[in-house]
C-alpha cells in the first residue's frame, strides 16, 4: 500500500518504475507515521517503448550571447516628396528620380539575392561578381564576410584588416575567439569561424602588406587550416610563394596566444603581454600582425611587424584551394 501523508508532516519521498506496467510509481512514507491517515496512491506516467516521457518543466533562459560584428549599412531610402509651389516639370523629375532609384535598388537587392546562395567568395567570384564587398555566406554555417574579388583571381575571405589604427587589437581569448570591429572598418574575423571554415574545405592564405613609404608586398601559402578550441586553435601553414618573406613558417604548429591565455613556448612570460598583441607565439615571433599601430615608421618590437618591418597597412585573406 502506498500512502499520501498530511502535507504539514514530515516524510520521505521514494521514486520508482514499475516496468511491468509502465508507470511511474511515487511512494511518499511517513517519518511520523502517527499523523499519516488515509491510503492512497500517485501513479504518472513513466514512459517506456509505447509511451514519450512527461517533459519537465523548462529551464531559466541562458546566459545572452555576445553582440555580433557591425553589418554594412543598408539600402538608400526613397527621397520625400518636396512641398508644394513646384512646377509639372519639377514634379516629373522627382518622379523619374524615383523611378531610377527603384531601379537601382531592385538590381542591387537581386544581387543580394544571389550573394546569399553563394557558400563562399570563391564560388561567388565564379558567379561573376567581380566587385569587392560584402557578402552573406552560407558555409559551412551562415555568416558575413569581406570578399576581395580583385587581389590574384578574387575570391578572397578577408578574415584580418589593419589599416590606421582605430580598432584596439590587445584584446582577450574570447575576443580573438568569435572575432571584433567592423568589416566596413578594421577587424578581426575570429578563430572559431577559421577554423570551421579550413575544415569544411583545404585552404590557402594570402597576407597583403603595405609599408609607410607606400611599398606594397605579399606573402602566399598553399596550405593554410587552423584547429579547434581543444589546440588552441593551432596553426597549421607551408608553401610559402611571394615577396615579403616566409615569416610565418616559424610559427608553425604554435597555438594561438592572448593577454589571457598564454600558450607559446617562452618560459616565464607571457608574448601576448610583452609585445602587446595576440598571435601564434613561439619564443616569440617574426611576425606579430596583430601587435600595437604605429601611425608611423618605428623600431618599437611591440608594433604589427613582419619581420623586422612595422606595416602601415596588413590585409590576411583564405580561398578555398578548389
Amino acid at each position: 500500500m502506498v500512502y499520501l501523508c498530511d502535507i504539514h508532516t514530515k516524510k520521505y519521498s521514494e521514486l520508482f518504475c514499475n516496468m511491468s506496467t509502465n508507470y511511474l510509481i511515487v511512494t511518499i512514507l511517513c517519518i511520523a507515521t502517527p499523523l499519516c491517515q488515509g491510503a492512497n496512491q500517485v501513479i504518472l506516467t513513466c514512459g517506456g517503448n509505447n509511451e514519450d516521457p512527461i517533459p519537465g518543466p523548462a529551464g531559466p533562459p541562458g546566459k545572452r550571447g555576445p553582440p555580433g560584428m557591425t553589418g554594412p549599412r543598408g539600402l538608400q531610402g526613397v527621397k520625400g516628396d518636396q512641398g508644394a509651389n513646384d512646377t509639372w516639370k519639377d514634379a516629373f523629375n522627382r518622379i523619374e528620380a524615383k523611378v531610377e532609384l527603384l531601379e537601382k535598388n531592385l538590381q542591387s537587392a537581386l544581387e543580394t539575392i544571389a550573394r546569399l546562395q553563394s557558400t563562399s567568395c570563391k564560388d561567388a567570384k565564379s558567379k561573376g561578381f567581380n566587385n569587392s564587398g560584402f557578402f552573406s555566406l552560407s558555409l559551412p554555417y551562415p555568416y558575413q564576410g569581406y570578399c576581395d574579388m580583385e587581389t590574384d583571381g578574387g575570391g578572397w575571405l578577408v578574415v584580418q584588416k589593419r589599416y590606421d589604427g582605430s580598432t584596439d587589437f590587445y584584446r582577450g581569448w574570447d575576443e580573438y575567439e568569435r572575432g571584433f570591429g567592423s568589416l566596413t572598418e578594421e577587424f578581426w574575423i575570429g578563430l572559431q569561424l577559421m577554423h570551421k571554415l579550413t575544415a569544411w574545405k583545404p585552404h590557402e592564405l594570402r597576407i597583403d602588406l603595405e609599408n609607410f613609404d607606400s611599398t606594397k608586398v605579399y606573402a602566399k601559402y598553399s596550405n593554410f587550416s587552423i584547429g579547434s578550441a581543444d589546440t588552441f586553435y593551432r596553426l597549421t601553414v607551408g608553401g610559402y610563394s611571394g615577396n615579403a618573406g616566409d615569416w610565418l613558417d616559424y610559427h608553425n604548429q604554435m597555438q594561438y596566444t592572448t593577454k589571457d591565455q598564454d600558450h607559446d613556448e617562452r618560459s616565464g612570460s607571457n608574448c601576448a603581454v610583452r609585445y602587446i598583441g595576440a598571435w601564434w607565439y613561439k619564443d616569440c615571433y617574426l611576425s606579430n600582425l596583430n601587435g600595437k599601430y604605429f601611425h608611423e615608421q618605428t623600431t618599437d618590437d611591440k608594433s604589427n611587424i613582419w619581420h623586422t618591418v612595422p606595416r602601415k597597412r596588413s590585409e590576411i585573406k583564405i580561398r578555398p584551394k578548389v
